[in-house]
């Protein structure tokens, strides 16, 4: 209560004093310009303007004729107007400062040279960094070399995974190029509406991956994997349009209750039918995988003692085979009948896939084709006709979550060349494009038959 309140004391020449030095009450004595003053566990010896202190925020304190020596546990420093030499502290082994010049040893094992601005930085890890405050250059690290001026740096990078990259960065976007030897290749684009990434490995597989969600396609099949955990794509296998029907009126022995509610990325279904009275036999079958290699594709044959009809796809509903889901691939159809015989075969490339961005989700698809076909009669055996055809197809489409899904942009191009043996051989050839931007459409169409 002294030090709040206050008391002095003074005799001869001395005088002592109790008091409240910042907060905390302290007591003084003072005998002329020299003086003693204890205060929370610190005590402080005056001499005119030397002042020698003990305990408090140091071991000691010393300020001598303007020179300031201070020692505590982790720190010994030495201070003369702009001049200072420090040993320890909680960041560096080593400082030397005079002005706006400064050499530091620092904890981390790095020597930085500072005046004003200008900065140079040398690691024991190898790190060389160069600044002048506006621009800043870099060897070294994470980066093998990178150059930023403000928000934007440049650099060719490779982090300790192994993976060697080019990355640009403007403001809140930024781009990367990264890929190893046993990484894959990615292209990736970060912006203030999330990250877009393209990914591709020796094995071609492609990874597309934006807002968590990815979709990922080729010899390791085609799967998505959901922000929100949802379902992946599931097959569906198609039967022919037009296969004959099967009669289950009678006993069955094996139905479809096994797999009814089974879900699946490869599905295929088998109808079978044999009536021993009337020798008639049918059998209908389709498969539809999405991994790979993925196909989709379905047959019929019906056999009976008047006739037989075989078709292993048809011109609408093509036996389809990619081994990768994606990229190349091809198909076709055979249709045998007892007095005629249709076949064609193609190629194909495609590409596609969706990503959802939250409000909505958009897919892109695109690819081409390119086949022959042929009809023939069997007895006696002529080729009716026989043909060419290509076709070249891109669509962008949107699903947003409210509202139904509509087509951005689509365009397609396609070409055939028919020629019919007839009594007289005729060629016929038609070339019809399509293309529509938001709702703003126009096609053409040409053709042409000319009868040798």
């Amino acid at each position: 209560e002294l030090g709040k309140t206050g008391l002095e004391v003074e005799f001869d020449d001395y005088l002592i004093k109790a008091k409240e030095v910042e907060g905390l009450p302290a007591i003084e004595m003072v005998k002329g310009a020299n003086a003693f003053m204890y205060s929370n566990g610190s005590a402080s010896f005056i001499q005119g303007s030397n002042t020698l202190t003990l305990g408090g925020d140091h071991y000691f304190a010393l300020d001598y004729d303007g020179k300031l020596i201070k020692g505590s546990a982790s720190e010994i420093s030495y201070e003369e107007k702009d001049l200072k030499i420090a040993f320890g502290g909680e960041e560096n082994f080593l400082e030397l400062a005079q002005g706006s010049r400064s050499l530091l040893v620092t904890k981390d094992k790095e020597l930085i040279l500072q005046e004003d601005q200008t900065r140079i930085l040398v690691a024991a890890d190898q790190r060389l960094e160069m600044s002048d405050g506006t621009r800043t250059f870099k060897l070294g690290g994470d980066n093998i070399i990178a150059y930023a001026e403000g928000s934007n740096e440049y650099r060719l990078f490779s982090p300790s995974t192994g993976v060697f990259g080019v990355g640009v960065t403007q403001g809140d976007y930024g781009l990367e190029l990264t890929g190893g030897k046993t990484t894959p290749a990615a292209f990736t684009v970060n912006s203030p509406y999330g990250d877009l990434s393209l990914s591709s490995d020796q094995q071609s597989n492609i990874g597309l991956t934006y807002g968590g969600n990815t979709l990922k396609t080729g010899k390791q099949g085609i799967s998505w994997e959901s922000a929100d955990g949802s379902n992946p794509v599931e097959a569906q296998p198609e039967q022919l349009e037009g296969a004959a029907n099967v009669d289950y009126s009678g006993p069955q022995y094996i139905g479809d209750k096994i797999t009814s509610s089974s879900g699946g990325m490869a599905k295929g279904s088998v109808q079978m039918y044999y009536n021993s009275g009337e020798k008639h036999f049918i059998a209908n079958a389709a498969m539809a995988s999405v991994i790979p290699p993925c196909l989709s594709g379905a047959m019929a044959i019906e056999a009976s003692p008047k006739t037989y009809r075989i078709d292993i796809g048809t011109e609408t509903q093509r036996i389809e085979v990619f081994p990768s889901c994606s990229g190349f691939g091809g198909g076709g159809w055979l249709n045998i009948t007892p007095s005629e015989l249709g076949v064609g075969v193609f190629v194909a490339w495609k590409a596609g896939g969706s990503v959802d961005i939250g409000v909505a989700e958009i897919t892109a698809v695109a690819g081409a084709e390119l086949g022959i076909r042929a009809k023939m009669e069997l007895e006696p055996f002529k080729i009716k006709e026989a043909g060419v055809w290509v076709l070249v197809y891109a669509e962008l489409s949107i699903d947003p979550v409210i509202g139904s899904k509509f087509t951005l942009a689509e365009a397609s191009i396609e070409g055939t060349l028919t020629m019919y043996f007839e009594e007289q051989t005729r060629v016929k050839g038609t070339l019809d494009g399509y293309i529509n931007i938001c709702g703003i459409s126009d096609d053409f169409s040409m053709a042409f038959n000319t009868t040798f």
